[in-house]
Formats: C-alpha cells, structure tokens, sequence
C-alpha cells in the first residue's frame, strides 16, 4: 500500500530499546487497569436497596424525548445534505467538524436510552429482566440517528453503543457464551468493514484487500500520533495532567465564557507536535503527555477502581446506566480519540453528568407528582374542576426539600 510509506517510515525509526519500553509500559498499563478493576468490584460499599417509596414516572421521560428528536431535526436539517454520501465530499479532515453537533447529539440520544432501559429493569423482577427492556421508544429515534450516521461513513458512535448494550445485558442480565460472543463480535467487525468500504464508494474498493486496509485505515491513521511520538519525544515518568484539566473548559457554555478557546492548552505550544493528519489521537500520546508513565499506570488503576465500584452497585440505575456506557467507550473513543472527547465529553459529560442530571430530576418530579396526587387523594372536599387549592406551611412541603 502507497499509503503506508509514511507510517512505515516512522515506524522504522523507532529505537528498538524505546520500542521495548513502550511494549512494557503498555503491559504494566493493563495490569494496573486489571488490578483497579478487581478492587473496585470488591468494594464493601454496596449499593442500598431501593426503595418501595421510589416510584418512578415514566411519563416524565417522555419530555426529554421531545427535547432529543428536536435536537436530532435541528442538527439533522444542518447538516441534511451531507446524508447517504459517505466521505466522498470530504476533502480534508477539517470538512468533518461540520457532523461534530449531530454526533454530539447522537450521543445524547444514545445517553437517555441506555437510562431509560435501566429505569424499566428496575421496574422488573431479576429473573425477568431481558434485553426487551432496550425495545423502547427511545431506540426508534436511536436507530434513525444511527442510520444517517452510517450513510456518512460514521461507525465509531454506532460501535460503542452495541458494546454498552451488549455490556449491560451480559454484566446485569446473563453471562454470554462464548458462541454468541464471537457471533457478535463477527457480526461488529463485518459491519466495520462494511462501512469502511461504503465510505469512499465501493467501486474504490474492489477487492477484499481493499475492503480490509479501508476497515482498518483508521486505526493505522490513528497510530501515526503514536509512531511519531516513540520516534521523537521522551516518555516521562510523572506530568501533570494540564491538557486534561483545560479540556474540561470546553463544558462550560461558550455564552459563559466567550474566550475559554484560549484558556485551552495545546499539545502543539508546549513543544509536543502531534502527527495525525487525517484526525486521530493515539490513546498512548494523551496518556504520555498528562501523566507520564508511572502517572498513567496510577491513572488507570484509579480509573478501573471507579469501574469496578459502579459494577458492584448492580441495584443502581445511575451506576448500570454510568458502567455501561463508560465500557462501551472505553473499547473505541478511550483509544482513538484525544482525551478532550474520549474523557471529557464521551464519558464524563455524556456518561456520567447528562444521565445523573437527567435521573435526579425525574425522581424531583416524581415526588412532587406523587405528593400532588396523594394529596387530592386524601383531600375530602374539592373545589370546582377538581383543583387543589394551594396548602402553604403544609408537613408535604416542609420536608420535600430534605428527601
């Protein structure tokens, strides 16, 4: 392949000794995220069982449905003449930030589905909890986003969101045997390939060789910012993560705080060049240069200690909901994505703050639902039209602020 001269060439100016040291730092890296796993799953700090007084309204999640398909016809219609055209009018990799809001809002979808089926397990017994809990009304606006993500070449979202499904049900419903899990990661990786193909058209791509180097493109793409980085620059033992922290600013709204693109630290003024010139960072770069490689191995323990934590609450809708989609992350964007969408928005702000917010206000709402209805319930008298009159000083509103 012409197109590989390049990754070849850096690749073979790698030192052998540093390539070792990368081959060991890799190693000890994944047994760091191992050991944290097993510790966190062994936390005494269980999950409480729910509450009886809990309920649940359903109902209330129909809102952030509205919210989500206008989101998905505003983003959708922004962008409705890219659609079922692949990459082929894409010209340089700048051209692709124009899908960034649709993604963005894809993931947000993504988000209040997974919750949602976590919301209906909760209602059910253990012995029926089936992967019918994910056949919802949020899965139909989930697989139309899905489709017009694919007709742009876009795998990496639709991936990510069958390993949370498949996370959730083997973890919280039945351990898959090993049949059905090689059936579906065949089936993962033939639609991969399939995609990859679709993207630049498949006349480019004739024969299988073609169809496997385009499945595969992007992760030799991606592994340019890492070649380089062994060739060139030193890996470090401990560096504080000051890149991480300014990405976090992206979170805050732009009317907040209108400069926040310059208080965003770069890679590139610090005197790290990152070599990806069709988008892409190795997961290995990010990790050196915020942490170093002791701080990495420290990183990933902390960070699978977290994850091993959230498995154990096994009765927590957050926790299901949070472990689900971090794994699922953790598998594509967690490698191939620099951390500022891998760590800040695909699974701090999309995994972890949009469903806390989302679940903390249905259950407000629900309180005051069932507060209002159990009040007209034992109400003897109503006025005309069945409305409550307001009951100020009441013990109801006394005590809802400390529940």
């Amino acid at each position: 392949m012409t197109g590989m001269s390049s990754w070849y060439g850096l690749f073979d100016g790698i030192d052998d000794s540093k390539l070792a040291s990368y081959f060991l730092i890799s190693l000890a890296a994944y047994i760091s995220f191992i050991f944290g796993t097993e510790r966190g799953e062994k936390s005494q700090c269980k999950s409480p069982k729910p509450s009886k007084k809990r309920i649940l309204n359903f109902g209330l999640m129909n809102g952030y449905l509205l919210v989500a398909v206008v989101f998905f016809l505003a983003a959708g219609f922004a962008i409705s003449g890219e659609f079922f055209k692949g990459y082929t009018n894409i010209d340089n990799p700048e051209d692709l930030y124009s899908r960034n809001i649709f993604s963005a809002v894809m993931v947000f979808s993504i988000s209040l589905w997974i919750l949602y089926s976590s919301m209906r397990h909760q209602k059910l017994k253990k012995s029926e909890a089936t992967f019918a809990v994910f056949r919802n009304k949020f899965l139909v606006l989930c697989l139309l986003e899905a489709i017009l993500s694919i007709s742009m070449g876009s795998r990496y979202i639709v991936l990510s969101s069958a390993f949370m499904v498949a996370t959730y049900c083997t973890v919280y419903f039945k351990k898959w045997r090993p049949l059905v899990m090689g059936i579906f990661l065949a089936g993962l990786l033939g639609f991969a390939l399939t995609v990859g193909a679709f993207r630049w058209g498949f006349s480019v791509t004739q024969s299988m060789g073609d169809v496997v180097f385009s499945g595969l493109q992007e992760t030799l793409n991606g592994a340019l910012s890492l070649t380089y980085f062994l060739k060139e620059y030193s890996f470090g033992i401990l560096r504080w993560p000051a890149f991480l922290i300014s990405d976090y600013i992206y979170l805050v709204p732009r009317i907040l705080l209108p400069m926040k693109d310059a208080l965003i630290l770069s890679p590139e003024d610090r005197g790290f060049h990152i070599e990806n010139p069709v988008g892409g960072v190795n997961s290995f770069f990010s990790f050196m240069i915020n942490f170093g490689a002791l701080g990495s191995m420290l990183f990933l323990f902390c960070f699978s200690y977290g994850l091993g934590f959230l498995k154990s609450r096994r009765d927590s809708i957050l926790a299901r909901t949070t472990y689900s989609m971090i794994s699922g992350w953790v598998l594509i964007s967690f490698f191939r994505n620099a951390f500022e969408i891998s760590l800040t928005k695909d699974i701090f702000e999309m995994s972890i703050v949009i469903p806390a917010i989302v679940l903390a206000s249905i259950y407000m709402f629900s309180f005051h639902v069932r507060g209002s209805q159990s009040h007209v319930a034992n109400s003897h008298l109503l006025p005309p039209g069945g409305l409550v009159p307001p009951t100020p000083n009441t013990s109801t509103e006394s005590t809802a602020g400390t529940k």
